[in-house]
């Protein structure tokens, strides 16, 4: 019967779209291309120039087990219901059976394509990686191009990367293949507005750094409200040894006074329950020029219903020790991290202030990771409190079309035009201003304002 009951049989080698949607259960008697019952009369763009197969009556009994030598492409070919909407969130989900095994380094790549479209960048799955579900992020329909409705030969892709070369063996099976709704929250990615205040530590891992020092000077973090405190014995430069203290929350050690005579010890409290070493000042000695990283990152947040450049980021900086220096960088849907603001120690700022920047999220970014890096030496911190990242508000611009009743459409709107052959797009800038005027002979075209 196919679908769910599809037999996985021995690959045949590499073929061209469409493929055959009939093909036997036999070894070698599939093809790289498996097909769904549907009607797939209409190309979608980016997938390619082919004929499509037009009706295929029942779902295929066969489909490619693997990957292996050449033959790198394993395609899924179907239609979407017509009840999903463009901003609706999908997945693909697929399991790697077995692997070339005995090589130098066995190993296999593979990549996800939705339409063509890569919704997954290449993983490396070694043989402690089989038997485990791997899941694209959510993406929308609308990023993938896909079109709902009989006719439409939506396609998904899985894309090997052979790496027999390098020794890394010649193939690699697949159990499944799963396409699925994301929902709205995506799983446990938090969605807008994201908050944080630290009351619960859900991020992490922090680390900061401060000074205490004093022969067997008492040392007692004080810290903003909602954030844990800690107490512990200091000691002075003959005493040797560290000591620890366990504890269970985040840890600064208030501001002290240089003690040129007695050294400076060097403290260093991580998040969670663990311990505080106070270093003597012989180690700190060695330590005193070398500047230390300290870094906090959100989890992913779901920005899908965010429009670009609509996302704000707001956080307090409120408890710092002056000079510092740090930044404050996003990366989105995974990518290169964007540098948003740098601090300096000649950067003027004040205590409790709190910042907002606008993240300018890129059209079609699904999430964003907020990060902070501290960066300083001796008793110079920054510390981040009360984290906020939310969806600026934004106003819709208006559009309206006018039929002239001279043979001639007039178009009014705000921002700027963009065009598209579907409702789906691609969309592309209209370069006119508003109103404009065209021929109202012209192909039928959907039209949107964005600002």
């Amino acid at each position: 019967g196919g679908g769910p009951n599809t037999t996985f049989v021995q690959e045949s080698g590499v073929n061209e779209l469409p493929g055959n949607p009939a093909n036997g259960e036999g070894a070698r008697e599939g093809d790289d291309d498996y097909y769904w019952a549907g009607v797939y009369s209409t190309v979608i763009a980016g997938n390619g120039d082919y004929t499509p197969l037009g009706l295929v009556e029942a779902n295929e009994e066969s489909a490619e087990r693997a990957f292996a030598g050449v033959d790198n492409d394993l395609r899924y070919h179907f239609n979407l219901p017509e009840s999903l909407q463009p901003t609706d969130r999908l997945t693909v989900s697929y399991d790697a059976l077995n692997l070339h095994g005995g090589e130098a380094d066995s190993r296999y790549g593979i990549e996800v394509y939705f339409n063509n479209v890569q919704v997954q960048s290449e993983i490396v799955i070694r043989e402690a990686e089989l038997g485990q579900t791997y899941t694209t992020d959510p993406f929308t329909l609308a990023d993938v191009n896909a079109e709902v409705g009989s006719g439409y030969d939506n396609i998904i892709t899985l894309k090997g990367v052979n790496y027999n070369a390098e020794g890394g063996g010649n193939w690699m099976g697949i159990d499944y293949v799963q396409l699925s709704e994301a929902g709205g929250g995506g799983g446990e990615t938090p969605t807008l507005p994201f908050s944080e205040n630290f009351d619960s530590l859900e991020l992490g891992p922090w680390v900061s750094d401060s000074e205490s020092g004093g022969d067997g000077t008492d040392w007692t973090t004080t810290a903003p409200s909602g954030w844990v405190t800690a107490t512990g014995e200091g000691h002075g430069p003959t005493a040797g040894g560290d000591i620890v203290t366990e504890f269970d929350g985040w840890s600064f050690v208030d501001p002290v006074t240089w003690n040129a005579t007695a050294g400076q010890a060097r403290d260093q409290f991580t998040k969670g329950s663990g311990v505080i070493a106070v270093a003597d000042s012989d180690e700190y000695d060695d330590k005193a020029d070398a500047k230390f990283n300290a870094s906090l990152s959100t989890p992913a947040i779901d920005i899908s219903g965010a429009a670009a450049g609509s996302v704000v980021l707001t956080y307090d900086s409120s408890w710092r020790q002056e000079p510092q220096s740090g930044k404050v960088t996003v990366s989105f849907d995974g990518g290169d991290s964007v540098t948003l603001l740098e601090l300096t120690p000649a950067t003027p700022t004040a205590y409790n202030e709190t910042v907002s920047l606008n993240l300018n999220n890129p059209d079609g970014a699904q999430t964003a990771v907020i990060s902070w890096e501290k960066q300083g030496h001796n008793n110079w911190w920054w510390a981040i409190d009360n984290i906020t990242v939310a969806a600026a508000e934004v106003s819709t611009p208006t559009l309206s079309v006018v039929n002239n009743g001279d043979g001639t459409v007039t178009v009014t709107f705000e921002g700027t035009l963009q065009a598209a052959p579907t409702v789906n797009g691609p969309w592309e800038n209209v370069d006119a201003p508003s109103p404009l005027t065209i021929p109202a002979d012209q192909a039928q075209q959907y039209g949107r304002a964005v600002k």
